[in-house]
């Protein structure tokens, strides 16, 4: 017996140590009815799963931007009707009482603010926007609370009214006004 024939039946004999006991547990499995059931059912599932994780790598593309990051997409308003600019102006709550604000809304969607042009951002969010509406959501770290403000643009996009909610208090609402810095 040659070196060669030596390995191969050592080969064949891990293979047969190997193969055997999933025979032996597949003949063992397949003999009780809710077994071979069961076995079949996660067969169909593994072969669903595996089709669909083809279908996933086959027909995903990354989404081609320059300095947009790899997934992020541009508005298409960002390049029609550009608002982004330093706004400032007042708001008035449901009681009646007014205070001055602004806000810096950036090219890439993100917004700060505080309570004058100059100060330190106390208000951090993002906006989205059309050529005549823009909704702004932002965090105010003096008081921990949640804003929304609902505002339409005029017709040259320098000024921009609407109505606010503060989401963390649902009572508090108004009305601001800001205008293009």
């Amino acid at each position: 017996m040659t070196h060669g024939n030596v390995i191969l039946i050592k080969k064949r004999m891990c293979l047969a140590f190997i193969l055997f006991p999933v025979y032996i547990c597949f003949q063992i499995i397949i003999k009780t009815p809710f077994m071979k059931k069961l076995f079949m059912a996660s067969l169909a599932l593994l072969t669903f799963a595996g089709a669909i994780t083809i279908f996933q790598i086959t027909s995903c593309k990354r989404a081609e931007g320059k300095d947009f990051g790899k997934y992020h997409k541009p508005n298409p308003c960002d390049i029609i009707c550009p608002v982004s600019g330093t706004y400032a102006g007042t708001f008035t709550n449901y009681l009646n009482m007014t205070a001055s604000f602004f806000y810096d809304l950036k090219e890439d969607n993100f917004t700060t603010g505080a309570g004058t042009v100059g100060d330190s951002p106390t208000a951090f969010g993002g906006y989205w926007h059309a050529c005549d509406s823009i909704k702004i959501d932002t965090w105010n770290s003096i008081n921990g609370n949640y804003y929304h403000f609902d505002g339409a643009f005029s017709n040259n996009r320098n000024t921009i009214t609407g109505t606010y909610k503060n989401l963390t208090t649902t009572s508090e609402t108004g009305t601001f006004i800001l205008t293009k810095q």
